[in-house]
């Protein structure tokens, strides 16, 4: 049986935050400190980009590399 190889610890969650993301852009513009902000966004977003599906994506956790790699 495989384990997962991830340990998640609470250091590991990030403040939460939610982005926008417009269907077929190329990302994220903007962090929202609330998921109400975000909502109000991806509706502006909607209306400026009629026929594109506008995601609004909670952060969940990160990963971040203490020293580089070197080869």
């Amino acid at each position: 049986m495989e384990t997962n190889r991830y340990d998640y610890s609470e250091q590991e969650k990030p403040d939460k935050f939610w982005c926008c993301y417009v269907e077929g852009t190329g990302g994220f513009s903007y962090r929202h400190p609330t998921e109400l902000e975000a909502r109000t966004e991806a509706a502006r977003l909607a209306r400026l980009n009629i026929g594109k599906k506008v995601y609004i994506l909670p952060s969940v956790y990160y990963a971040q590399i203490e020293k580089p790699v070197i080869f």
